[in-house]
Formats: C-alpha cells, structure tokens, sequence
C-alpha cells in the first residue's frame, strides 16, 4: 500500500467483491451450504474471516485445503467448492484494492500484524517507539486484535 490510501466501509468492500465475483460466475451458486443465502455476503463473511485469522491471499489455499481435510474426518460440514472459490475471490478482491489503493478495516489489522510477524528490523522499529500501546473499543474477537 503507498501512502495517501483509501479506507473502505462495509458498503464499498461489498461492492469489489461483487465486481470480482461477476466474472467468476459465483453470484449464483446453488449448493447445498449457500442455498438461499447471499453469496456476496457469504463471500465477505469468508474474506472478514481470512483476515481475522490473519491469513494472507497467498496463504489461503493452504488454510482451506486443512479445513476441507479435517472437515471430512471430523463430520464437520464442509463446501469445498465454496472455499475453494474464496481463495480465488480473496487474491482477486486485495489485487483490486492495491490497484486503487486502498484498504478494508480488515486490511488495518491484517497486514502491520503480519509486519510485526515477519519482519523483525519494522519491529524493533515501532517497538523502539513506544513504551506501550493503547487500543480504543478493543475487544479481543479474533486471532487479528
């Protein structure tokens, strides 16, 4: 991201990834799990979810051939087609954003987490900084905050 970018609300967000799911035929997935749902809202759920967990576009295949994997010894339902297809809407809805550049709230949290992970020289950096950090309404909700 370069500096000067946008924030989306919930509203925008919703709208790339409608114009990224129109060329992928997805709006009108029938399956079992998605029937009757929104498939818009479903896939920003999905992408909310990556981020949450702190999972990159270029990590989400992994995440999701592990959920699919365990999902048929365990029971648990699974869709692997629709989880498959999130992986592809994820890379194309960030490739969306960078273009234009501009970030979701998501974003916010995901990517000076993952920084603060990785690259231990930006870390010492902002750690050097701050003798503490304060986080207003932070509520603890997922693996993100």
């Amino acid at each position: 991201m370069r500096s000067g970018f946008d924030i989306l609300d919930a509203d925008d967000s919703r709208r790339v990834v409608k114009r990224v799911i129109k060329p992928m035929n997805l709006a009108g997935d029938d399956s079992a799990a998605t029937a009757g749902r929104d498939p818009v809202k479903l896939m920003c759920d999905r992408l909310a979810a990556f981020k949450d967990g702190l999972i990159t576009p270029d990590d989400a295949l992994a995440h999701i051939e592990a959920m699919i994997a365990a999902a048929g010894p365990t029971g648990t339902p699974a869709d692997p087609q629709h989880l498959r297809a999130s992986v592809r809407v994820y890379a194309g809805y960030q490739r969306t954003l960078r273009d234009v550049n501009t970030a979701d709230f998501g974003d916010l949290l995901l990517w000076p987490v993952r920084a603060m992970q990785t690259n231990d020289s930006y870390r010492r950096r902002w750690a050097a900084r701050f003798d503490a950090a304060l986080a207003d309404e932070y509520q603890d909700v997922n693996q993100s905050q």
